[in-house]
Parts: structure tokens; sequence; C-alpha cells
């Protein structure tokens, strides 16, 4: 009987120390996320960004954007090959079975 209440009191404190985690993780991301807000629209991110974009000739956003995409290109035609293969043999299959 004593051991367990001792069983039942461990087990709610530890119950209780989850919890506790678990509020205080889930209001750092609240705060977090507030501050990101809050920034975000303080600097006007957003607004100056679309505007900057508009005024870009095209020439210029292409070569921002390649810069950008340039080291990881490999992989998006890889990715793309793979993709497009995978779905190619699912349809030859799905024909041949239909037939």
């Amino acid at each position: 009987m004593f051991g367990d209440n001792i069983a039942r009191t461990i087990t709610m404190i530890l119950i209780a120390a989850a919890v506790f985690t678990a509020v205080q993780a889930i209001s750092g991301l609240i705060t977090r996320a507030s501050s990101k807000r809050k920034v975000n629209k303080r600097l006007a991110v957003a607004e100056t960004l679309e505007s900057e974009l508009q005024v870009m000739p095209k020439q210029q956003l292409e070569s921002v954007l390649r810069g950008v995409f340039e080291e990881d290109e490999w992989i998006l035609v890889a990715l793309g090959g793979v993709l497009g293969g995978a779905i190619g043999l699912w349809q030859g299959a799905l024909v041949l079975y239909l037939q």
C-alpha cells in the first residue's frame, strides 16, 4: 500500500514535469513566432521584396535565381529524371495490366 502511494506520487511528478516542459516549449515557439511576425511587420520584408522584384529586369532576376539554384541544379535534374522514370514505369505497367 505504501509502495503504491509512492509509485502514484512519482508518476504524478513525472507527468507534471512532462506537462510543464511541453508548456514551456510551446510557449517558446509561440513567443518566437510572434517575435518573427513583429520583426517582419516592422521591416516590411514581404512588401519590400515584392516591390523590388517588380521593378527588377527579367534578366537580372534570372541571374539572381540561377545563382541561388546553381549549386543544387544537378539534384533537381536527377530528381526530375528519377521521378519521370518512375512515373513512366508505373504508367507502362498500368497500360500492360489494363490490356
